[in-house]
């Protein structure tokens, strides 16, 4: 995954977003294929499932790699080897170390807020793995207009075209709100039928409501957060957005969980 990662964002960078798209779709293709081989023909089980999404994620990554070999968006090996420019990898890690950073903060916060999860018992436990399925078109949207954002403004801060570069911010932060507005609109008021279609318990559907009925209408908050952070990483500017992610939804989230769940249960 990482090797997919590495080259897809190079792709994209490269102003090639359609390589990477194809890829990971032949790589799922691939994943579904070698799943219903290894455990329905050759019946390997666990380590099956483990062996076919290893392979599908070769191959995505494959896909890109050859792309931009291919493009010669990795240069001549033989001369990238002997010329390794350590001011560019300083750059580089100034860049991507705050980003790590925010990642492994906001993986360690998940962990405690399942933790607390896992205290509310069964059926809330199995309420929230649902929300997330339901939630995951409006993240993902999300998501993927802000990393449009940074490719669009790293292209164009680099080019010295400004004024291209608040227009992209703007024409990102407007189709963001209004998917998001839209998409919060409509899982609201179909919430029962969406929970319903991942799992059947009516405890589960109603703590899913109620966890909707709370989340959704200030979704479009994350919107700013995504959007606006995104940008400010195409400007080669991650420390701030690190500061903000960890100090407001690892620290601030956290203990105003810790606090409320205290209070529940206390």
């Amino acid at each position: 995954m990482p090797l997919y990662n590495l080259c897809a964002g190079a792709s994209r960078a490269l102003g090639d977003s359609s390589t990477p798209m194809i890829a990971q779709a032949v790589g799922e293709a691939m994943n579904i294929a070698a799943n219903w081989l290894f455990l329905c023909v050759l019946g390997t089980g666990v380590e099956g499932v483990a062996l076919a999404t290893l392979l599908s994620n070769l191959v995505a990554a494959g896909l890109v790699a050859k792309r931009l070999f291919d493009e010669g968006g990795f240069g001549a090996v033989g001369k990238a080897a002997s010329c390794i420019d350590f001011g560019q990898i300083r750059s580089m890690l100034a860049v991507g170390f705050p980003i790590g950073i925010q990642a492994f903060a906001i993986s360690l916060s998940n962990v405690f807020v399942q933790y607390q999860i896992n205290l509310m018992g069964v059926d809330t436990v199995a309420a929230f793995a649902t929300y997330f399925k339901v939630e995951l078109p409006m993240f993902y949207l999300i998501v993927a207009l802000g990393q449009t954002t940074t490719t669009f403004v790293a292209q164009n801060h680099g080019a010295g075209r400004e004024g291209r570069c608040r227009q992209g911010i703007r024409i990102s932060l407007a189709l963001a709100l209004a998917a998001t507005l839209g998409l919060s609109a409509l899982m609201l008021s179909v919430g029962r039928w969406a929970f319903w279609v991942f799992d059947e318990n009516p405890a589960v559907i109603e703590t899913g409501l109620r966890i909707i009925g709370v989340t959704f209408p200030f979704y479009v908050l994350y919107v700013f957060h995504q959007v606006l952070g995104d940008a400010l990483r195409g400007y080669g500017t991650t420390f701030g957005p690190m500061v903000v992610v960890v100090a407001n939804i690892c620290v601030v989230r956290t203990v105003l969980l810790a606090l409320l769940t205290a209070r529940r249960f206390g």
